[in-house]
């Protein structure tokens, strides 16, 4: 079984709308931001979407 491919854009959405992150999501989420491996306007899109 393969993991679902995961981009910002997706992920973003599901914090805006209020969605319950799974594990692999968090997971998934701070390897991208630990490894550099996200452009800078996902990282801050990311904070942004903490806070919302």
């Amino acid at each position: 079984m393969t993991a679902p491919v995961r981009t910002w854009p997706q992920f973003l959405a599901t914090l805006l709308r209020g969605d319950d992150l799974t594990a692999d999501d968090i997971r998934w989420a701070m390897s991208e931001v630990m490894d550099d491996a996200h452009e800078p306007v996902a990282f801050a899109g990311f904070l942004i979407a903490l806070r919302a």
